[in-house]
């Protein structure tokens, strides 16, 4: 995808860019302060060139919060090009650079088939920041986004509400979104049930 000043704030969420022949993301700023563009919740991997490019150099770039970068260009090539600020929270391949940023493979289940959702042991997982973020949106797959999984401590300190890097929300649960319709209860709010294991919920 190619975006320009025209499109100062842009957001890109919960999106999945592969296998393209030229960059994963490119913004374009033809003036001195550039681009405000927001990157969040996005996996980038697979593209012939870079994973995310800002051209040219200038003041301000478009922000990386929540992302993973990771398998874009030549073996050892840099994810991320001319972003003036560094990415924060986000799983980047071969760079540290940025607030809360990871350089460890995220496990994909399958990367070669295209199956780019985060496997069992994945650092990436409850690695984000939730903040911001709507409890109710889903991720890429339509899965919750904040969902907190148990078993995988939290890695910001504090975090109640940590959530996965990347557009695909792992989740323990069967069939991933194993829920039945629920009333509103006393507050207004619907409540939600997710059914573990083999467990029968009526």
């Amino acid at each position: 995808i190619r975006a320009s000043q025209w499109a100062p704030n842009l957001v890109i969420t919960e999106s999945l860019f592969r296998g393209n022949g030229g960059d994963g993301i490119t913004f374009e700023s033809f003036l001195e302060l550039g681009s405000f563009g927001q990157i969040r919740n996005c996996t980038i991997q697979g593209n012939a060139g870079i994973g995310v490019r800002h051209t040219p150099v200038t003041l301000f770039g478009p922000t990386v919060r929540n992302s993973i970068l990771w398998g874009n260009g030549a073996p050892g090539a840099a994810q991320i090009v001319g972003t003036h600020f560094g990415p924060m929270d986000s799983s980047v391949q071969g760079s540290t650079t940025g607030v809360g940023v990871l350089d460890v493979d995220p496990l994909f289940v399958d990367a070669a088939a295209g199956d780019l959702r985060l496997a069992s042991g994945s650092p990436a997982r409850d690695r984000g920041a939730g903040v911001g973020i709507d409890p109710d949106a889903p991720d890429l797959a339509g899965r919750y986004r904040i969902f907190d999984d148990p078993v995988v401590p939290n890695a910001l300190p504090g975090a109640l509400d940590a959530i996965d890097l990347g557009a695909f929300e792992a989740s323990p649960y069967v069939g991933d979104n194993s829920e039945c319709a629920a009333v509103p209860n006393s507050t207004g709010r619907a409540g939600r049930v997710h059914a573990l294991g083999s467990a029968r919920v009526a």
